[in-house]
């Protein structure tokens, strides 16, 4: 299967989002257990501040976040881009038979 590199790039991103993804499935899972082994309120466990011993775990598990929001952005504007280039390469006749979503009738029984 040939793929051009755009297409190659958004592998490479939602590869590295699902990657980050697992990461912090696992990081939450081991800073919920150390939480709830301490006893210690959400609040407080969480502020890198007041918890210097899971203060690493923390701001990984913010950085992870942060990541994530970044590679979906870029999926989207991959996607967008996407978008705009089927659009304009194709004829006219066939942009016309796509239903615009934003023209979707109002539910039945409002009016």
């Amino acid at each position: 299967m040939k793929t051009k590199a755009r297409d190659r790039e958004l592998i490479d991103v939602m590869r590295r989002y699902f990657v980050a993804k697992a990461e912090l499935s696992e990081l939450r899972a081991l800073l919920e257990q150390a939480r709830r082994a301490a006893g210690a309120d959400i609040s407080s466990f969480y502020d890198p501040r007041t918890n210097a011993s899971h203060a690493d775990g923390v701001m990984r598990s913010h950085a992870l976040n942060s990541e994530m929001r970044s590679l979906m952005d870029r999926a989207e504007a991959w996607g967008r881009l996407e978008i705009a280039t089927l659009r304009r390469d194709l004829p006219a006749e066939e942009l016309q038979s796509e239903p615009d979503p934003t023209d979707e009738p109002a539910p039945s029984g409002i009016e």
